[in-house]
């Protein structure tokens, strides 16, 4: 057995008969409790590069000693309106879970592929806790009581002792990552870059170019009749189709007349 308990949650110890080390066996000790599905573990999923389906990994623990599960609710302490949805007012914290755990190099894996990297199980598995935490992707951590989902290591802690010289005992702080997603609301049907979209093209007012013979004749016809004399002072319009009665000019004798396209004074015949 772990030098730390029976294997996978009894955190009292069971004495056993059982060998402890290879060579009084000629084979490492598997404990029995391992034909059972892990109600401890952590799982990796990684982006596959060749692009298949996701790398899936999961690690196993000797014995799990102790574990803290930590969820909290945090609210407003302002009054809220009687009968009010309690969720507007109220939001979880990330979660928190503390796993005391224990590895031992006198036990078989749990996994075949489980902490290979070092001929050390108890070393190998350290190295790749500390991994895991640097690597900051994501964990599901699965206890006997629940999963948990985007978790961190926060913090691994360990202590050496001669009782530990052919294990590891250490304490792993996880803490949830919040995650959020965010829709993006389509308003058009087409895009609005400024470097993409195109500038469009000028169209000349048609209406404008047909009126404007009839424009600078009527001024030079009112400058020639005030040059002479006979202005009458009555306002002259210039009819236009889709704007009846727009376009009225005032009566009053000025003594230079411009056009209203170009803005060049316009010439008044000398009698």
């Amino acid at each position: 057995m772990s030098a730390f308990g029976t294997p996978f949650g009894s955190f009292e110890a069971t004495p056993t008969a059982a060998p402890t080390t290879q060579a009084d066996s000629g084979e490492i000790w598997r404990p029995p409790q391992w034909n059972k599905p892990a109600p401890y573990l952590i799982t990796l999923t990684q982006d596959n590069p060749s692009g298949g389906e996701a790398i899936v990994t999961n690690y196993y623990f000797d014995a799990v000693l102790r574990s803290r599960h930590h969820t909290e609710l945090r609210k407003t302490e302002q009054p809220t309106q009687i009968g009010a949805n309690s969720v507007d007012h109220s939001y979880m914290l990330p979660a928190k879970l503390v796993l005391e755990i224990g590895m031992s190099d006198a036990m078989d894996r749990y996994a075949p592929d489980n902490y290979t990297s070092n001929s050390s199980k108890s070393v190998s598995a350290y190295q790749t806790l500390v991994d895991l935490q640097t690597m900051r992707v994501p964990l599901t951590v699965t206890t006997r009581l629940t999963t948990f989902q985007n978790m961190l290591i926060d913090s691994i802690s360990t202590e050496e002792s001669s009782r530990t010289s052919n294990g590891l005992r250490a304490v792993i702080q996880f803490s949830e990552l919040l995650t959020g997603q965010i829709s993006a609301e389509i308003i058009s049907s087409r895009p609005q870059q400024t470097d993409d979209n195109p500038q469009g093209t000028v169209t000349p007012d048609t209406d404008t170019q047909q009126l404007a013979p009839y424009l600078h004749t009527n001024l030079v016809q009112q400058a020639q009749q005030a040059n002479a004399g006979t202005h009458n002072n009555s306002s002259q319009l210039i009819p236009n189709p889709k704007c009846p009665g727009a376009g009225g000019y005032s009566s009053y004798t000025t003594p230079q007349l411009y056009d209203r396209r170009t803005r060049q004074p316009i010439p008044v015949p000398q009698n």
